[in-house]
């Protein structure tokens, strides 16, 4: 494997064996320490980086959903160097699932708005952590993250009255929906608070980072992510996850807070003990700027979305079918032990104790006044970061962007992903491979023990981009090597002498599914770099020197396109021609679910559809 010292000398392995593992060694040389890198992790984002605008799904099992969603942070956001945005959908509570009119909440505001990154002119924030409410945003501010927090000249004293206890746990302010701004149940308090005696702006704490208006957040301030990271999106409302398949669809965020909002009442809000609950009003500025009634944000070229979900062998994931669509592959992901030990070893994921706070660290938990050293005097108001919050179970929603702690720069620079995802463009697809590929898609749409209808149009597209990615990424030998061995061997002779000689040969090459460095598919390619000739080495931009896509590279990456888009069926009621056997009055004694523990898994039945295509 060549000594890799420069990024772009990578392009000179683009489309042979060595490139991943020569890609992989040189971010491992670039990160200090042990890191947390996943090779299948970072194998997966690159693909879909390299093929342009495809999205993934990431399987793991349930209990490694987090520590999937960290890694993949850590992943765009410490090697290609994206602003991350990591997104926790938590389940709703069983009262807010309908709107007090009885339907579904017809409100898609908070969520679309919780999609988006909160930027702030404060530099240890570029990518910190960023919160998308105000409760959240109050969460945040409430640790100290400053290293030089200066002490205060005011002692609070030990007996000051904490009157926000009340105000946060009052029986009127039942849980709410989980996308619902939380900033209303501290407003009420902040606002009698200040009502008696107001607080100078001098004694605005060391360690704020904005003007003491805590509840104040301009749509200005928001940015579409480059990376989203979603987890446990299968808890979001069917309403919600059509609003985010047409965010992936029209790649923009259009918000229009009047018409949710307009009347300044929060609409779907319930008592705890399940009756309807009285409309609170809240106050504008506690969410907006005044000025502030909309805007449209368009996702930037390299946007990609990653959701984590519980791993499941026979069955998709469990969103919206239209959403799903949308997720171009999936992979599984079984993190190793050493992998799990370098993760908690970076800073932003240990939790130090409460009293002990570095500037670098990011925190989502809710803060506990006591461990603050900053203070103040009976006779003023304390300021918002001394208020006390709501338990861990008022949050239904964590928002979270990770900013890369031990990492100074991007490792892998855009420029180089443009370069590769031009190249990928040029990777010549046999019509006889589009065949073959048209092939599985039909043995698998139509196999009696899978339900299929999912491997839509834009599955073939998917998986026809996401090969001519893998064959940039040059997994796997497919015997182009031998060719191009023999090709510098044979230095005296012309290309294109050897292909007029043999017309038989375009085909053979088809035939044996080699990536070969001798097919000239298009005179007019323009390419980036020049070719050093003194070198032997293969430059997939060297003028008259393409990639083609093999069999081998339609088979790796076909798994991965339809698994996520499959499951399997219930029992043999319920196969195509299971109402032959099976009838409305015979055949039925068994059960609809009868023997389902010992039904085939998704991988398996894919395994036997490609031994047999």
């Amino acid at each position: 494997m060549p000594d890799i010292s420069n990024p772009t000398d990578l392009l000179l392995l683009a489309g042979t064996p060595s490139f991943f593992p020569a890609i992989l060694s040189y971010v491992r040389s670039c990160t200090p320490g042990s890191s947390p890198l996943d090779h299948v992790i970072f194998q997966a984002i690159l693909l879909c980086l390299i093929s342009g605008n495809k999205h993934l799904i990431l399987h793991t099992p349930d209990e490694d959903v987090g520590l999937v969603a960290r890694l993949s942070v850590w992943t765009l956001s410490s090697i290609f160097g994206l602003p991350t945005h990591r997104l926790k959908i938590r389940p709703k509570p069983s009262q807010s699932l309908r709107s007090p009119n009885g339907g579904v909440p017809q409100d898609s505001f908070h969520f679309l708005r919780s999609l988006l990154l909160r930027t702030t002119h404060d530099d240890t924030q570029t990518l910190g952590s960023k919160h998308t409410n105000s409760s959240h945003e109050y969460t945040h501010r409430a640790r100290p993250r400053s290293a030089n927090l200066k002490a205060s000249p005011y002692a609070r004293s030990a007996s000051f009255p904490n009157t926000l206890s009340s105000a946060t746990t009052s029986p009127s302010s039942g849980p709410s929906d989980p996308f619902a701004d939380q900033g209303h149940s501290l407003t009420n308090a902040s606002a009698h608070l200040h009502s008696s005696t107001a607080t100078p702006k001098s004694l605005r704490a060391a360690h704020a980072h904005t003007e003491p208006t805590p509840f104040r957040q301009r749509l200005t301030d928001l940015e579409f992510p480059h990376g989203l990271v979603l987890s446990g999106l299968e808890n979001a409302s069917p309403l919600d996850q059509r609003a985010l398949s047409r965010v992936l669809t029209e790649k923009q965020i259009v918000l229009n807070k009047h018409a949710t909002e307009a009347d300044g009442y929060e609409t779907n809000q319930r008592n705890p003990g399940g009756g309807r609950a009285k409309k609170t009003a809240l106050d504008s500025s506690t969410i907006f700027d005044d000025t502030d009634s909309g805007g449209v944000w368009n996702a930037p070229e390299d946007f990609i979305t990653i959701y984590v979900c519980p791993w499941n062998t026979r069955e998709r994931p469990d969103i919206h079918k239209t959403l799903l669509d949308k997720f171009a592959m999936s992979t599984t992901v079984l993190v190793r032990q050493s992998v799990r030990q370098a993760l908690r070893a970076l800073p932003f994921t240990s939790h130090p104790p409460s009293n002990l706070h570095n500037k670098s660290h990011s925190y989502s938990n809710p803060g506990t006044p006591a461990s603050l050293t900053t203070s103040l005097p009976q006779i003023h108001a304390p300021p918002f970061l001394t208020h006390p919050l709501p338990g861990p179970h008022h949050y239904r929603r964590i928002s979270q962007a990770t900013h890369p702690i031990n990492v100074v720069k991007e490792i892998v620079p855009r420029d180089l992903l443009r370069s590769l995802r031009s190249t990928c463009s040029r990777v010549y697809f046999a019509p006889v491979l589009s065949l073959y590929l048209a092939d599985l898609f039909s043995a698998a749409r139509h196999h009696p023990k899978l339900e299929g209808r999912l491997l839509t149009v834009r599955a073939t597209k998917d998986a026809e981009e996401l090969a001519r990615a893998g064959r940039i990424l040059g997994l796997d030998p497919t015997g182009s090597e031998l060719l191009r061995q023999t090709n510098n061997e044979l230095a005296p002779y012309n290309d294109e002498d050897d292909r007029s000689s043999f017309p038989e040969y375009d085909e053979v090459q088809a035939d044996i599914g080699s990536g070969s460095a001798l097919i000239n598919m298009s005179h007019e390619t323009v390419y980036l770099d020049p070719i050093d000739h003194s070198d032997t080495s293969v430059n997939v931009h060297d003028k008259g020197t393409d990639l083609d896509v093999s069999e081998a590279d339609i088979a790796r990456i076909v798994p991965r396109v339809i698994t996520h888009r499959l499951r399997v069926r219930d029992s043999p009621e319920d196969e195509i021609l299971g109402s032959a056997i099976f009838g409305a009055t015979f055949g039925s004694e068994r059960g609809p679910h009868s023997g389902s523990d010992n039904r085939s898994t998704v991988k398996d039945i894919i395994v036997s559809i490609l031994v047999e295509v």
